[in-house]
């Protein structure tokens, strides 16, 4: 279901390279002519502020022709594109960096005016090469993602559009862009069925006090009701929709009873919505179905009555009508005038067929399914219709066919499907037998029609020729012709020439040649050009590119404010180059003053917070700073605005995965060498169990398997049994994942083709119930083994007894293929954090190495304070052969300990932390998220982009220690229990991996379990440092945490909100913003909402206004002053331990 205000149809996104790439029309004419247009001071200032943030302002409903001030932005684009062209030729021959900074800035502009002229495809191209020139720059200004993401959006490129959207609000998560991104992003995630992110988005947009004119705050709430419908919430969603359309009635009562045509277009999706969630329950209580039919045709009748051009309403109502056999003159009516208001529905084409069908018009029906698969080749409902169809006239290898392609389309029953393509499959593999030829044979033969007709169906290679779907491609073909016509020809507004006209007073174009003393020093310069080297080669570099633009008459005057000037020198400076035979002295460059119009256009007004937050920003003051000096700094922020300078940059770029290591030659040339072999560590004695060397060793590992370890320890492991589990807690609750049962090194989707999507459905049960499901299957595989040994020995005696050898059969791939599709449960994590329930599991565990133990000084989670249920807390799996867990890193990629219980093993699969980038983007590839997603790696993939990978087997008793930010995915191969949780080593490594895998997190829009910056302000109070590098790395965090504190502390005070203190209390969790879910340190914005008081971040807050807000305080400024200037580093003491 399509959300409200979603981008209608344009062209095929697959067209669109070629549209970027090879503009047809008038603008390349543009660049040939000889005259360019003069500017006015005024609209000269008017094209370098003009930006994508200004889109709304220029948006006309999607016609260019009716936007303001379309002189300036015609101007603008011829000028930009001759200046464009020039710095292009010159590149070709000069390319160097004054020259790229030039080409960057005028792609970026040009990017601006293109985007609100409404010309997509140079837009996109414009700012495709803007990134390419130079991604450290793009993302410094909020306008440049938010103008590719709207492209993108345009193009209906939604994962790229939410991508661009997402890093936009991790730089800058507040300004006049951030309610239109989140509406926007809310969109995309719709779109792509991320209805989790869908509808968080929304929430976020509807809880901003601002307006925006994409989408006013009752269609949020409307799109939010779609969301709630389409996660089949029905109840949910019918409250709020009839909520929704009160407010609305009374908003149009208040203006007079005149609705407006969103009003009236939004009132009609309502009433459209609500018929069709009753038409949803017709199905689904059967006793009341009349009943639910006919509210669903109210609510839909009167939709069209509000808005008679919607087609689906139109096509409910006809679904509707078609539930009653009387009534089938009516669906056709309206399944007609949906086609005639959207013909491009394949989903009203198919209903036509389905209600052809039912109406035995056979040949009608296959038209329309054609259509609909003309339409959307991967509807899976019409090609499984139409092999119906097919099948039904006892054409049973186009029904094959069909019926493969719907199972390979997703369908929402695929087992009946593969039921019936076993069955065909097996039938026309059977030899025809002859039959003799009367009138009875002939008649039932079984290649006979069943049509009324008493013909065939045309075969499926012959049904797109047929009328209705030739015509409906036809006319297909036509619309997508013309609409790339309209991206090749670009925007109206560059074929008005009569914009060019010159208004008012034109600027003189004053051309600066180099200056005498310039161009001295670029003589003495290009003389030594082999031997000059750093400031020396920049400032040669920028004179030549000068005299070069000077040559080729190029006016500088719409990027230059944005661009370095040009260096200005002295006598001086030639004196010393004269005098100098090595060019080694520092060549003394003056930089240009900037103008009072270059501050007033490009400097950044101080806003009362920092533009972003993060961990990983850099910090501008030296880490032996005292905690009195960064509160003075901070606080100036409020108080002395002139004098403020910020303690951390305010101004952070999206993190990126780490770059994955180079690739050894001898890895390319043998690819075997990929699959490295698993460090086993044999535990002999207690001694080994507890040497600094094994956790060394293992810090450094990213997995290793450790055997004896628990016999040596004398760790008594049945009390992890499913017998001790019944005993203690049978009636717990417990999650249960339904799963396919396959090979490991094999993952398939339902129709047997390989992904990597691992199907693992959530339910719940109890211990009990889940432990008699693994006797079951435990007491089932053993007879099925007894009867394969029973029908072996039968088999062997047969063979001998009829003198022939046991020849082995060999399986092709497509009955390999074909294995059915076994389904298993998976227990999965029975929490065993309750100290008195679970006293001696936990007191068992004790018996680990310090480094292994929940509890322990070296281990960072140790210091939080409070618990975070399976990381540090022991979390129980119970497995069958085949349970999976699927591919994850770690939360915030910290290191994990796992011991099989037994009696069975597990197979392991890893990759190293320094890969985990590469398999980010191959998750991208194969659909699936990495953070959020269910998913299996395909092992020849990984191999493919050179990622390495552990495989090993983890037998009764043996640990696996997962080293920090390993990616690893795990299957059962026999009957096991698990026990499983987290540890973190007090190092620099493993605390800058979590660190990198918050701020990720924060960009993903994805919760955080450890909450870094209250862990860090922990360790500082606990923990006595001898490392340098970590108690750099924890230094840094309080610094920006204690700048952001009081910076966020100020703003409240100056906003008159009072700070109440609300101590920490022990055991209490940290919090996290209930809009973006972010963790929300020691300034808490509390908001009551439904009876509930609900915490919210600075930003979240300040949007969302700040009137019924209460601001508490956790922790006074002094307790975090003394954490601060407490904290020292004992390198003497290390150096004593080690001794």
């Amino acid at each position: 279901m399509s959300c409200l205000n979603s981008p209608q149809s344009l062209v095929n996104f697959k067209t669109a390279p070629n549209v970027v790439k090879k503009q047809l029309f008038d603008a390349a004419l543009f660049r040939d002519l000889d005259v360019q247009p003069s500017l006015n001071t005024h609209e000269r200032l008017r094209i370098i502020e003009l930006t994508s943030l200004n889109f709304n302002e220029f948006y006309c409903g999607g016609d260019p022709r009716f936007c303001p001030e379309k002189s300036i932005l015609y101007k603008g684009n011829r000028l930009l594109e001759k200046y464009m062209d020039d710095m292009l030729e010159i590149q070709k021959t000069h390319d160097v960096e004054s020259v790229q900074v030039r080409i960057f800035y005028c792609a970026l502009k040009l990017g601006h005016i293109c985007l609100l002229g409404q010309d997509w495809g140079r837009s996109l191209s414009a700012y495709q090469r803007a990134f390419c020139t130079n991604q450290d720059l793009f993302w410094k200004e909020p306008a440049n993602y938010f103008g590719l993401g709207l492209v993108y959006f345009h193009y209906k490129e939604y994962k790229l559009a939410a991508e661009a959207f997402s890093k936009l609000l991790y730089s800058f998560p507040c300004g006049s862009h951030a309610l239109d991104a989140k509406a926007r992003l809310a969109v995309c995630f719709h779109n792509i069925d991320d209805l989790p992110n869908s509808l968080k988005f929304y929430e976020q947009a509807l809880m901003d006090i601002t307006e925006t004119p994409f989408m006013n705050k009752l269609t949020l709430r409307f799109n939010i009701a779609l969301s709630y419908e389409n996660n089949n919430a029905l109840i949910k969603a019918e409250l709020e929709y009839k909520k929704v359309l009160a407010d609305l009635e009374k908003t149009v009562k208040d203006q007079g009873g005149q609705p407006t045509p969103d009003q009236v277009k939004l009132q009609a999706a309502i009433h459209r919505q609500l018929g069709w969630i009753e038409y949803r329950r017709s199905y689904v209580d059967e006793n009341e179905k009349a009943k639910h039919l006919e509210a669903a045709e109210k609510y839909l009748s009167q939709s069209q009555q509000i808005e008679s051009t919607d087609g689906r309403s139109y096509y409910y109502l006809g679904r509707c009508h078609g539930e009653v056999d009387a009534n089938a003159h009516e669906a056709f009516v309206n399944y007609r005038q949906s086609i005639d208001k959207s013909e491009a529905n394949a989903d009203t084409w198919c209903s036509i067929g389905a209600l052809y069908q039912k109406q035995t018009q056979p040949m009608d029906a296959l038209q329309a399914f054609i259509c609909a698969v003309e339409l959307d080749p991967e509807h899976s409902a019409a090609w499984t219709d139409l092999g119906e169809l097919y099948e039904k006239n006892a054409q049973f290898h186009d029904a094959l066919e069909c019926y493969k392609k719907a199972v390979k389309y997703n369908p929402s029953a695929p087992e009946p499907l593969k039921s019936r393509i076993i069955v065909l499959e097996k039938e026309l593999a059977l030899p025809v037998p002859a039959r003799p030829p009367t009138a009875t044979t002939a008649t039932n033969s079984t290649t006979a029609p069943t049509n009324s007709n008493n013909k065939p169906l045309p075969p499926l290679k012959e049904a797109w020729t047929q009328p209705i779907p030739s015509e409906l491609r036809q006319r297909q073909d036509e619309f997508c012709r013309v609409k790339e016509q309209k991206y090749r020809d670009g925007s109206a507004i560059w074929r008005m020439g009569d914009l060019a006209a010159p208004v008012g007073e034109q600027e003189k174009v004053v051309l600066q040649p180099l200056t005498d003393l310039q161009f001295q020093v670029y003589q003495l310069l290009d003389a030594n050009k082999g031997y000059i080297e750093g400031e020396e080669k920049e400032v040669y570099e920028q004179l030549e590119t000068k005299a070069r633009m000077f040559q080729r008459n190029i006016n500088d005057n719409l990027v230059c404010p944005k661009t370095s000037p040009w260096p200005q020198v002295t006598e001086a400076d030639v004196i010393s180059l004269r005098e100098k035979k090595k060019l080694t002295a520092h060549l003394d460059v003056v930089k240009k003053e900037e103008t009072e119009e270059d501050i007033k256009l490009f400097a950044k007004p101080l806003s009362d917070l920092p533009s972003s937050f993060s961990l990983l920003a850099p910090i501008n003051v030296p880490y032996d700073v005292t905690s009195q000096e960064i509160l003075t700094m901070s606080a100036k922020r409020i108080a002395k605005t002139a004098d403020y300078k910020p303690v951390f940059d305010e101004d952070v770029p999206a993190p990126n995965p780490p770059l994955p290591p180079e690739v050894d030659e001898e890895v390319l040339r043998d690819r075997s060498k990929l699959l490295r072999p698993t460090a086993l560590l044999n535990v002999e004695s207690r001694n080994d169990a507890q040497s600094l060397e094994l956790q060394r060793y293992l810090e450094n590992a990213p997995i290793a398997l450790i055997r004896n370890l628990t016999s040596v320890l004398k760790m008594d492991l049945s009390l992890f049994s499913t017998k001790t589990l019944l005993e203690n807690a049978g009636s717990d609750e417990m999650e249960v994942r339904t799963q396919y049962r396959m090979p490991s090194d094999v993952n398939v989707d339902h129709s047997g083709h390989p992904t990597w999507e691992c199907k693992s459905t959530p339910t719940f049960t109890t211990i009990a119930k889940y432990a008699q499901y693994q006797a079951e299957t435990f007491q089932h595989s053993l007879k099925e083994e007894a009867e394969k040994l029973r029908q072996a020995g039968s088999k062997y005696a047969q063979q001998m007894t009829d003198g022939h050898g046991g020849k082995r059969k060999k399986i092709s791939e497509k009955d390999e293929q074909r294995v059915s599709m076994k389904t298993i449960k998976f227990g999965t994590n029975v929490d065993l954090s309750d100290e008195t329930k679970w006293k001696a599991q936990i007191q068992e565990i004790s018996k680990m190495p310090p480094f292994c133990r929940i509890i322990a000084g070296g281990n960072m989670l140790s210091h939080l304070g409070h618990q975070i249920l399976g990381m540090n807390t022991v979390q129980l799996y119970m497995k069958v052969p085949g349970s999976r867990t699927p591919a994850h890193q770690e939360n915030n990629s910290f290191a994990s300990i796992n011991i099989n219980i037994g009696p069975g093993d597990c197979e392991w699969f890893g990759c190293p932390y320094e890969y985990w980038g590469v398999v980010e983007a191959l998750c991208r590839k194969n659909g699936v998220n990495f953070l959020t997603g269910s998913y299996w790696p395909n092992i020849e993939e990984l191999l493919d982009a050179n990622v390495p990978v552990y495989r090993f087997t983890q037998k009764a008793g043996d640990m696996v220690w997962v080293g920090g930010g390993c990616v690893h995915w795990v299957q059962a191969t026999g009957w096991c229990n698990n026990i499983a949780w987290n540890v973190a080593p007090l190092n620099y490594s493993q605390l800058s991996m979590a660190i990198r895998s918050y701020e990720w997190n924060k960009l993903s829009e994805y919760k955080s379990l450890v909450p870094m910056q209250h862990l860090a302000w922990q360790l500082a109070k606990n923990v006595l440092f001898t490392n340098q590098a970590l108690y750099a790395l924890v230094r840094g965090i309080l610094i920006r945490s204690l700048s952001f504190s009081q910076i966020v502390a100020d703003f409240a005070i100056a906003n008159g909100k009072q700070l109440r203190q609300h101590p920490r209390t022990k055991d209490e969790v940290a919090h996290y913003c209930s809009g973006c879910s972010i963790e929300v340190f020691n300034i808490l914005f509390v908001k009551e909402r439904n009876s509930k008081f609900t915490v919210y971040c600075v930003y979240c807050a300040k949007k969302g206004g700040l009137e019924d807000v209460l601001v508490l305080q956790q922790y006074l400024m002094p307790e975090l002053t003394e954490i601060f200037d407490g904290m020292v580093l004992n390198p003497a003491l290390k150096n004593s331990l080690a001794q």
